[in-house]
């Protein structure tokens, strides 16, 4: 027996449902240019002297093994395939893939006492009517894809509406059957219909000119104007095919909001004799979706499809079958029958009576494979929980994603940045703000190879659509590597962004992470012990814990730490659907290598990256607040906000000044070794002036030796990385120092807490008054910014620049 029909054999292989294979390397989503000109290479070329002279079956197996397989994309080898709408293949339906190609079933004539094949198609399709809740649709066939499913949609409303003026174009054709029921015009009313449509009009009679969009609005061109449909519907001699997209192609987004406009729409459909055709080739699945909360809005937006005349249905997009696989459903079978009828064909005669009709008299194709095995095997495999939970996997990748380009300074999402993430399905739609960017980001993420992604347009412009549709998605890890794909473009080296590398430096493989500078020369150098001490100390939550017990880190928004990064920070059994106020379970779930600064941070410290080489432009002018005081520090003059640190708990603010002090240093010749340390010290700070702005004025003294300390320990900005490889002994002593210090405001909490209880905010904001003026004073006593500027002002760092702050995406 073939090993294809032994059980113990394809146990291991559909282990693969459950994860991939231990130590197996993540799969590329294209195959190298090489790869693929080596395969084109080694095709036959006609004309020359062995073409097809045969070759043996081994030599076929090696060259396809050798040659072609490494020179096709990872469309079905990698979860992070995201064009086009894409789906993989289940593990169980590949073998049944495999299975269909061994039987070669002709899937054609019903014939129940000859094979199973029909009887199994007419039963799949009923699992699928069942999933998607819409009741007794009994005419159903399967079909290549949603495009032929579009052309069998288009043909049955053609039929329907001329059938209802007493012509069938089925028996008479198109023409003689409209002249004969006085019909001028065919037309096809939709919004932001897919390109299939126009085509599926085009064949079948329709022309491309028949179809015609009624956007509610160019700020929602995804929505049907339902008042425009009426008026158009009204036309004199006019016969009409509605079509709703439900999940309509760059967005995602659906043509109706729900239940009552899909109401409305039938009430016009039957009051004009109009068919009602749904494109909802990956869009219905949303009906699928698990029964909470978090899935309401998309659950509401398809309640009432199956009021509809028609349905097309993708099987190989996310139920995550092999291509090719469509699915067109109907409530009116007689209709389907009526156009595909296969007449005087008595060898093709079933022989008998049946509920269930021959394939041939219902689609396109007189003869095709057995397509429906593998749809079948998922269906019962996975059944309504194992779709709900695959499809609300692919739902949390993609909003977390959303959630991140949401906040960024340098992406935006699309079609509005300000969106509820709950109308997110499985795309994502964004684009660059740098618009030189934007025009090659889509080659930029491609060219990773860790991720693919399609280029389309959004209102005028170029944008990036991102369809999360593979059934191996990993929410964390896939989070992960597509938001370091993210940053890695920002700071790719030859788009026009922030410009030429640092003074003194030349070539593409500047590497900040393990050098110093002498002058103009550079010298590499291997990180110390101290420096892998310091990123371990970030990964195992050190600063976590801190924050936590401080209550800084509480009851925290979950989409908003999403989407700055702290995805480690959930519950990964909940990440498709964990609740608010979810707290960390674990430390290395809390590591800050959840956060894309940390995320970086591996790539900064072994030269794999470089973020500095790119940082170059001219500082502004002046830095501009709104009311402000001017300080001058060296030969340059600082625009402060005034008063830094208004009265009262301001964590906003101190975070704002944080953020001033993060960006002028991100800018030195060694910015990529000084965002660790700086990561640490910006959060000390925050977390000290957070707490010390409740404290009594005798303790607002203590700041200035805790700043002297980091004064002395971090040393001149420029030579950062010099100190820590030459003094890593005294900067363990002095982190331990700060470690402790921070642990003793930490056990402070509840009798802070309890103070400001009993002083009053009036008392407080007193104390805090003459708190702020030893804080600017120890600030401008500090060496620390002295020291930069000199820098600056010799020409040995970077110049400042506002638009480059977060390319790190260092957390707000």
């Amino acid at each position: 027996m073939s090993d294809l029909f032994n059980l113990d054999v394809q146990r291991t292989r559909l282990s693969r449902r459950h994860g991939p294979e231990p130590g197996s390397a993540p799969a590329p989503t294209l195959p190298e240019l090489s790869a693929i000109q080596t395969a084109e290479a080694k095709l036959p070329r006609p004309g020359s002297e062995d073409y097809l002279r045969g070759v043996s079956q081994e030599d076929v197996v090696r060259h396809i093994i050798q040659d072609i397989v490494p020179a096709c994309n990872g469309q079905g080898s990698s979860s992070r395939y995201y064009g086009f709408v894409t789906g993989g293949t289940l593990p169980i339906a590949e073998w049944a893939d495999n299975v269909v190609s061994r039987l070669d079933q002709n899937v054609q004539v019903h014939l129940p006492a000859q094979t199973i094949a029909t009887i199994l198609e007419d039963a799949a399709l009923e699992m699928l009517v069942s999933l998607l809740r819409l009741g007794d649709w009994k005419g159903r066939t399967f079909t290549t894809g949603a495009t032929g499913s579009n052309v069998l949609g288009l043909a049955c409303g053609r039929e329907a509406i001329l059938e209802k003026r007493g012509q069938s174009i089925g028996e008479v054709g198109l023409l003689a059957a409209c002249l004969s029921a006085g019909v001028r015009e065919l037309q096809i009313l939709t919004s932001s219909g897919h390109s299939s449509l126009s085509k599926a009009a085009s064949v079948v009679g329709f022309g491309r000119g028949a179809v015609k969009e009624l956007r509610l609005s160019d700020s929602e061109p995804w929505r049907l104007d339902l008042e425009a449909l009426e008026t158009a519907l009204q036309k004199k001699d006019t016969a009409s095919v509605i079509v709703l997209s439900a999940g309509e192609v760059n967005t995602g987004r659906y043509a109706l909001t729900g239940v009552e406009e899909m109401r409305k729409v039938r009430e016009l459909a039957d009051k004009y004799g109009a068919w009602i055709h749904v494109d909802g080739a990956f869009g219905i699945f949303a009906r699928a979706l698990p029964e909470e909360d978090d899935y309401k809005i998309l659950r509401d937006r398809v309640d009432g499809i199956e009021l509809a005349d028609s349905i097309t249905v993708d099987g190989h997009k996310l139920l995550n079958v092999p291509y090719d696989c469509g699915m067109f459903l109907t409530r009116s079978p007689a209709i389907l029958q009526s156009v595909f009828t296969n007449p005087n064909a008595a060898y093709l005669s079933t022989g008998g009576a049946s509920t269930i009709p021959s394939p041939l008299n219902i689609g396109l194709e007189n003869s095709r494979r057995f397509r429906a095995l593998p749809a079948y095997a998922v269906l019962l495999s996975e059944g309504r929980p194992g779709m709900a939970n695959l499809l609300a996997n692919m739902t949390a990748l993609s909003r977390r994603v959303a959630a991140f380009l949401r906040d960024s300074e340098y992406y935006e999402l699309l079609p509005d940045d300000g969106a509820n993430l709950n109308e997110i399905f499985m795309i994502v739609l964004f684009r660059a703000k740098n618009s030189t960017l934007n025009d090659e980001l889509v080659q930029k993420i491609n060219e990773t190879r860790q991720m693919y992604v399609s280029g389309t347009s959004w209102k005028g412009e170029k944008a990036v659509r991102m369809a999360v549709s593979n059934w191996m998605v990993d929410v964390a890890r896939d989070f992960r590597v597509v938001i370091q794909m993210f940053i890695k473009t920002l700071f790719a080296k030859n788009h026009a962004g922030p410009a030429a590398m640092p003074s003194g430096v030349s070539g593409p493989s500047h590497d900040v992470s393990h050098v110093t500078s002498t002058g103009s020369s550079m010298e590499r150098k291997t990180p110390t012990r101290t420096v892998e001490t310091l990123l371990q100390n970030i990964r195992n939550g050190y600063i976590k814990e801190v924050m936590t017990s401080m209550g800084l880190v509480v009851n925290y928004d979950q989409t908003k730490a999403i989407s700055l990064g702290w995805a480690g920070w959930l519950d990964a059994s909940k990440c498709a659907r964990c609740t608010k106020n979810a707290r960390p379970t674990n430390d290395a779930d809390a590591a800050w290598t959840a956060s894309t600064q940390i995320l970086y941070m591996d790539e900064l410290l072994t030269g794999d990256a470089c973020l500095a080489s790119n940082i170059n432009r001219s500082p502004p002018a002046e830095i501009v607040y709104g009311d402000k005081s001017s300080v001058e520090l060296g030969n340059i003059r600082f625009d402060i906000p005034g008063p830094v640190f208004p009265a009262g708990p301001n964590v906003e603010t101190v975070e704002a000044f944080a953020q001033e002090f993060r960006r002028i240093l991100l800018n030195s010749e060694s910015a990529a070794n000084d965002l660790v340390k700086l990561t640490i010290m910006a959060n000390e700070i925050k977390c000290s002036m957070a707490l010390e702005a409740k404290l009594q004025t005798e303790r607002a003294n203590n700041l200035v030796p805790i700043l002297k300390n980091v004064d002395h320990a971090y040393g001149d900005a420029n030579s950062l990385l010099e100190i820590l490889v030459e003094n890593s002994a005294k900067l363990d002593q002095k982190m331990g120092v700060m470690e402790e210090r921070l642990n003793e405001i930490s056990s402070n909490i509840f009798q802070l807490k309890s103070e400001i209880k009993d002083s009053g905010q009036g008392s407080i904001q007193n104390e805090v008054g003459r708190f702020e003026q030893a804080v600017i004073s120890a600030f401008l006593e500090s060496d620390i910014f002295k020291t930069v500027i000199e820098n600056i002002d010799n020409g040995k760092n970077n110049a400042l620049d506002e638009d480059i702050q977060d390319k790190a995406y260092v957390g707000k």
